[in-house]
């Protein structure tokens, strides 16, 4: 492709004249990476800077890239020039976006199974990994980087999937990842505190979550938690023509409003109210919030054309995520609860709706990442010592943190006389802590082990270890039935 064609209709590119005519046979913004013929982009780091930036484009030139990219705001020209080169292959899918702060991916797993029983195939990418075709293929980040990004979608193309279904983080949004996307139907879940170290503050953090419903296509709907005050702040940007599909949990007056909510720890039942009329809805998943993500679901399906009743159908047995209330079995007389919620709020909804199923004591096991979001650990800490009767405070991914600095931190949000009202422990091995609280738990009991869900590493300095909780208690629970 010609560099002229490249960057047709692109902002802020800086090219002219015979550069204009290169031809560009690949791309690639890792220096390490180009083939001759590339055009190369040696974009700004997470924080804006590329201090860098001379020597690795003086590296790609020697390995044979024909141009550099020089552009206003590079992430989101790359974004743009990525969808050119693939030649816009989100344009050729049926395409749904998820943002908010929990529920991502449990919201795309249901939208990806309602589509799929619709007969609408389609690929997902998310923090668990990219589904494109028959294959699952690792994720380093949530969203993927605009290059990546566009190549597995122009895969699932290949693949004939009909739809994809898209995660779409705060970093990826403030990043412009996606701009090279247009989406069909983009929904919002809620916004709560959490990377605050990259977005410094909650308002610069709502604002990138903002961005999704900006690249609606004309006709796209935007569905939106009522039940979180953030909503208005998401459909402000939308652009005029795109239909709005309110949901609600709480009774709040919605065009999804789920009503005569029961669950169990395996299940949960509901009423769904749409257009006046009544349907009844059985999902595999307990808890309130997981009511909140399939009325998110069902909103994008309904944005993307597939009836009511085909997407209660296909609820009834999703597909669903590892690692987001995943119930670890081996005999036991309690239940063993593995989930991903490493924030406050997510944490708080997950104690709550556990000790809505727990006849005994509720065990909690969890930590905090290193190099992350410190101001969120003291209010973690207040929530494990005020909702469960035993915690142990352990190690999750420390990074280049002490763990034990980090435990510390978690424990000041503890109050001085918890031990009067239940027992926190300090185990900063994290397999010793979950085998502990397996061993202290009693039959009707229930241990939450939160943090890392599907993760089966642990970051420790720069090592990444293998680490799986679900392995770790099922290990633990053999031992204890062979004693």
């Amino acid at each position: 492709m010609k560099l002229s064609e490249l960057v047709a209709k692109v902002p802020g590119v800086k090219f002219s004249g015979p550069e204009l005519s290169l031809e560009i046979s690949s791309l690639a913004d890792d220096s390490r990476q180009v083939e001759p013929g590339a055009l190369f982009a040696s974009l700004p780091s997470s924080s804006g800077q590329n201090p860098d930036r001379a020597r690795y484009e003086a590296q790609a030139l020697a390995q044979g890239a024909v141009a550099v990219l020089r552009a206003t705001e590079p992430r989101l020209a790359w974004a743009k020039i990525c969808a050119n080169y693939y030649g816009r292959p989100a344009d050729k899918l049926k395409m749904a976006g998820v943002t908010g702060t929990n529920g991502k991916t449990t919201t795309a797993f249901l939208i990806k199974s309602i589509l799929d029983d619709a007969g609408m195939h389609s690929a997902m990418l998310g923090t668990v990994g990219h589904y494109i075709g028959k294959r699952r293929l690792p994720a380093a980040n949530t969203t993927p980087g605009s290059l990546e990004l566009t190549r597995l979608l122009a895969d699932a193309v290949k693949e004939k999937s009909v739809a994809a279904v898209m995660e779409v983080s705060s970093h990826a949004l403030a990043q412009f990842r996606a701009d090279g996307c247009s989406f069909d139907a983009a929904a919002f879940t809620n916004l709560t505190q959490d990377h605050l170290d990259y977005h410094k503050t909650m308002a610069a953090y709502m604002k990138a979550k903002e961005r999704l419903f900006s690249l609606l296509k004309t006709g796209g709907a935007a569905v939106v938690n009522l039940d979180d005050p953030a909503w208005k702040a998401m459909v402000r940007v939308r652009k005029a023509g795109t239909r709005l599909i309110s949901y609600s949990a709480t009774g709040k007056k919605a065009d999804l409003l789920a009503r005569d909510i029961d669950f169990s720890a395996r299940d949960t039942a509901f009423n769904l109210v749409w257009k006046e009329k009544k349907h009844a809805v059985t999902l595999p998943l307990p808890g309130r919030f997981n009511v909140s993500n399939a009325l998110a679901a069902i909103g994008v399906a309904i944005g993307l054309g597939v009836e009511l009743d085909a997407a209660i159908k296909a609820l009834k047995k999703p597909q669903l995520p590892p690692g987001r209330f995943e119930l670890v079995k081996g005999g036991q007389d309690f239940n063993v609860i593995v989930d991903y919620a490493h924030t406050p709020d997510a944490l708080e909804r997950l104690l709550k709706t556990a000790r809505e199923i727990t006849a005994g004591r509720l065990i909690l096991v969890f930590g905090c990442g290193g190099d992350r979001d410190r101001g969120k650990r003291p209010l973690m800490g207040a929530l494990g010592a005020k909702l469960a009767d035993l915690c142990l405070i352990t190690s999750d991914n420390p990074r280049s943190e002490d763990p034990e600095a980090i435990i510390e931190e978690i424990l000041t949000g503890v109050p001085a006389n918890r031990g009067e009202i239940q027992t926190v422990l300090n185990q900063p091995d994290r397999a010793k802590a979950i085998i502990r609280a397996l061993r202290l738990a009693k039959k009707g009991d229930s241990v939450v082990i939160a943090g890392k869900g599907h993760e089966d590493y642990q970051i420790i300095g720069t090592a990444r270890n293998h680490f799986s909780d679900q392995e770790t208690a099922r290990t633990a629970l053999a031992s204890l039935k062979a004693k």
